[in-house]
């Protein structure tokens, strides 16, 4: 079906290049072996995206053990502009990883008002990331879509699509 194409399958701690945009893994399952995978969410990719001058760290769905091997095997290389809270703030997160990406800018995968009960109560590291760093902003996704442009320059460099459509019946938080 793809003639010609190749397969190119990201491992933990590399690099990938396409144009000028650049891919680093700080996290690929295989980074666990010999150990079971016994929560799924382990099985999320930890990257960072450099584009324009600028980086973003996504954890995706990764929970603390990966965050604790992450941030145990990269340090201060994790520093990136934005970052994605882990497993949309429910979990995952700590103080120790936000403190090593040092970002300007996070946000959240979730609803407003999960945000809102989670970034008070649930995580020690959320309140920690919102309040006890130089962050500038934070976004929260609740019930839309966020395209960030590039090079980014605050909140007036983000287009917003809403949707009707209940972002928690979407994307449960489980």
């Amino acid at each position: 079906r793809f003639a010609g194409a190749r397969l190119i399958v990201p491992l933990s701690g590399r690099k990938m290049t396409f144009g000028n945009v650049a891919f680093s893994f700080f996290y690929t399952p295989e980074l666990l072996y010999p150990e079971p995978v016994n929560d799924t969410n382990d099985l999320s990719f930890v990257c960072r995206i450099e584009f324009e001058g600028q980086s973003i760290l996504l954890p995706a769905d990764a929970q603390v053990k990966v965050i604790n091997l992450v941030t145990g095997l990269y340090g201060e290389a994790l520093q990136s502009d934005f970052v994605q809270a882990p497993h949309h703030g429910l979990s995952g997160g700590t103080k120790d990883f936000y403190r090593l990406v040092n970002p300007s800018y996070a946000f959240f995968a979730t609803a407003q008002d999960k945000f809102e009960e989670r970034s008070q109560t649930d995580q020690a590291a959320n309140v920690y990331l919102l309040n006890g760093l130089n962050l500038r902003e934070y976004f929260v996704a609740d019930n839309g879509y966020r395209t960030l442009l590039f090079p980014f320059q605050g909140s007036d460099y983000i287009d917003r699509e809403y949707t009707q459509e209940d972002y928690d019946a979407l994307h449960r938080d489980e």
